[in-house]
């Protein structure tokens, strides 16, 4: 019914990769927090000097999330 070869490896990516998604979800919340914290706070909701800073949090957390499933794909195509 199932076939374990697809089951199986999807457990084992969380593991594999654990830090690497931590890090890049640790900044995209970082990053969105920030801004709703900040804008909120200072009711600064257009504020060019908290988007360069919020920007390169979520650009890098989304960068990293994205290295680790390119790196997740490589490692399955590899035999």
């Amino acid at each position: 019914m199932f076939n374990l070869k697809i089951i199986k490896p999807l457990g084992n990516q969380w593991k594999r990769h654990f830090w690497g998604r931590f890090m890049g979800l640790g900044l995209l919340f970082v990053g969105v927090g920030f801004y709703l914290a900040w804008s909120l706070l200072y009711d600064t909701w257009v504020d060019v000097g908290l988007y360069s800073f919020v920007i390169v949090l979520i650009v890098f957390g989304l960068l990293e999330l994205a290295l680790v499933q390119e790196q997740i794909k490589k490692e399955d195509r590899s035999p």
